[in-house]
């Protein structure tokens, strides 16, 4: 996905944080050099420790590497919610439109 606006960034990041799944980790990391259970490995130390699942996954996503970061980062923007960003961005682009042709009045 090009052009990502720091919008989409920030609405498609927290919504994985939302809504992450083990399936996840196994697809965004599948060619890591530290296996793709690394950083599930920790997310789910820090749930056993009793953080709070949220707090664990933010945690987790904002302390990986300069490598597994960008990883994370295509496969949400390209692999997981690319048609969900492209749905979003015509919803915008028909409620620009209608509100322009409206205001004209």
């Amino acid at each position: 996905m090009e052009n990502l606006t720091g919008e989409e960034i920030m609405h498609f990041t927290a919504l994985f944080c939302y809504n992450w799944e083990r399936s996840d980790f196994e697809n965004a990391f599948k060619d890591s050099r530290l296996g793709w259970d690394y950083y599930w490995n920790k997310l789910q130390g820090k749930i056993e420790d009793g953080a709070d699942p949220a707090d664990a996954i933010l945690s987790t996503v904002l302390n990986m590497d300069n490598t597994h970061k960008p990883m994370l980062f295509d496969y949400l923007f390209n692999k997981k919610y690319p048609k969900e960003i492209e749905q979003k961005r015509e919803w915008k682009e028909i409620v620009k439109k209608h509100t322009e042709k409206h205001s004209k009045k």
